[in-house]
């Protein structure tokens, strides 16, 4: 089930990710990195709002959904639903109080009601997401999050060309957002009525859903304050050539784990709750060696290659940042990508929540003195070192605290077989490291991948040439007794 899964979901959320890697291809040959660092900031400020007011619900209805499969699955969607329509009226009409107090909050105007509209419209996206990771339905996951990237890339490049510039990409987010759940809304939450919400199912999601909340929020303390405080301390230019970089890296390497944790993580809290550890952990390490398979070489391979891909990918203004960048922001989000995937999982499980706060608290308190210090000696440099030091810092953090909490088996000599495999990798790319062009770039990530692919095979990373070796025996016993059946 883990590798059909992954295939689908590697489809829904690697198409979208080439459609993205296709808008910021665009976008930065048609924005300045000032009017991209604009967008930037109205983005981090809604999706950190988001994360505040909606992400305890979602995260809450994704973990309990199983307990409501057999009976009174009304009851459970409709406390959602009128549960998130409470929250959005409160944010709207608390928003409007600041629109209206705040002067200059006031005066930017268009942008920022249209962003708090993109947060409404993409937090109840995600939630749509969740559902449908809880029911296994990663075709339905997959048409819906297509559909969001194509309209958002297609409304966003028609509107910079009418000339909206940052205004063009939130309405295009929010257009995207909207659009897809308009064929399926009838269907997943036709049967919520007001007399069906649940007060104690409330509670219950509250219980679980606001510790990760607030673990949710000091991520994207870590996540986020870099760009507003670059914005602060330097200027909006200096925002939109982080973020160009960080999006970038969002849409290789965070998108590759997450269609790994999109595939097992249901599969692991079924085997949890069902009682059947010994099947859990067997899926854990497969889950384990996988995001290392996938992850390890990914981040490699993007650090040796990064100035030749900052050339092919980013428009001139934002080359020579990217290329200075990338070699620090990919181990930041791998680390972070790890922790949140995979050593997160004792306190998701568990249902401990509470815990997986102490080490985000710690990961954004250094982030914020580091950004105070670096980001006036170094720019968007300093905040890409501050955030990895933050995510390296909160993921020893997490691994240690969770031990105390649930064994996490962690395969070791897999771990070294990768390393290994990637390490042959980098061999095989000197070479052809310093190429530079679009014809370049296809035969380095070509070399890469057969050497990568030709040491897992030697190594037999992830059981490949075991499980081939088993089915060829197989194979040649059958066609064996095949014959001497023939010969009686």
């Amino acid at each position: 089930m883990l590798a059909r899964h992954t295939i689908i979901y590697f489809l829904a959320r690697g198409i979208p990710g080439l459609i993205n890697f296709s808008a910021i291809y665009i976008y930065t040959r048609m924005l300045l990195p000032e009017e991209y660092g604009i967008y930037a900031l109205v983005l981090i400020v809604a999706k950190m709002s988001g994360i505040i007011s909606f992400q305890w619900l979602r995260l809450g209805a994704f973990r309990f959904y199983t307990n409501y499969i057999e009976n009174h699955m009304d009851q459970f969607l409709s406390t959602v639903l009128v549960s998130y329509a409470v929250l959005m009226s409160f944010v709207a009409l608390l928003y409007g109080g600041v629109y209206v107090v705040w002067d200059q909050y006031a005066g930017a105007g268009f942008i920022w009601i249209i962003g708090l509209m993109f947060m409404f419209a993409s937090n109840w996206f995600e939630m749509n997401l969740s559902i449908l990771r809880a029911q296994l339905a990663p075709l339905a996951f997959g048409i819906l999050s297509i559909a969001r990237a194509v309209i958002t890339l297609a409304v966003g490049v028609a509107l910079v060309s009418y000339g909206l510039s940052a205004n063009a990409l939130i309405i295009s987010l929010l257009v995207g957002n909207i659009l897809p759940l308009l064929f399926i809304h009838k269907k997943q939450w036709g049967a919520v009525r007001l007399n069906k919400v649940n007060p104690a199912l409330i509670r219950e999601l509250l219980r679980y859903g606001l510790p990760l909340t607030a673990t949710f929020a000091m991520a994207m303390v870590i996540y986020g304050m870099d760009r507003l405080m670059l914005g602060w301390m330097i200027g909006e230019r200096e925002v939109g050539l982080y973020a160009v970089s960080y999006d970038f890296i969002q849409q290789t390497l965070l998108v590759i784990i997450s269609v790994i944790v999109s595939a097992s993580s249901p599969i692991i809290i079924r085997e949890f709750e069902r009682g059947m550890r010994a099947s859990m952990h067997r899926q854990m390490n497969k889950t384990f060696e996988l995001l290392l398979i996938i992850a390890v070489p990914s981040s490699i391979g993007i650090v040796m290659l990064a100035p030749n891909i900052g050339s092919v990918f980013f428009g001139e203004a934002y080359r020579v940042a990217a290329a200075a960048l990338m070699p620090w922001i990919v181990p930041a989000v791998f680390l972070n990508g790890m922790k949140e995937s995979y050593f997160d999982l004792p306190f998701t499980l568990s249902k401990r929540t509470r815990l997986q706060i102490w080490p985000v608290l710690l990961g954004a308190s250094l982030n914020l003195v580091l950004n105070f210090l670096f980001i006036p000696a170094a720019g968007a440099e300093g905040a890409a070192i501050a955030s990895l030091l933050s995510y390296g810092s909160a993921m020893a953090f997490s691994i240690l605290l969770g031990r105390n909490v649930l064994h996490l088996p962690i395969p070791w000599a897999r771990t070294g077989r990768v390393l290994g495999a990637s390490l042959f990798m980098v061999l095989c790319l000197l070479p052809v490291w310093k190429w530079e062009g679009i014809s370049a770039l296809v035969v380095q990530v070509l070399v890469g991948m057969i050497g990568f692919v030709f040491a897992g095979w030697v190594l037999d990373l992830g059981f490949g040439r075991s499980a081939a070796t088993r089915m060829w025996k197989t194979r040649r016993e059958g066609k064996a007794s095949a014959a001497d059946r023939r010969a009686q």
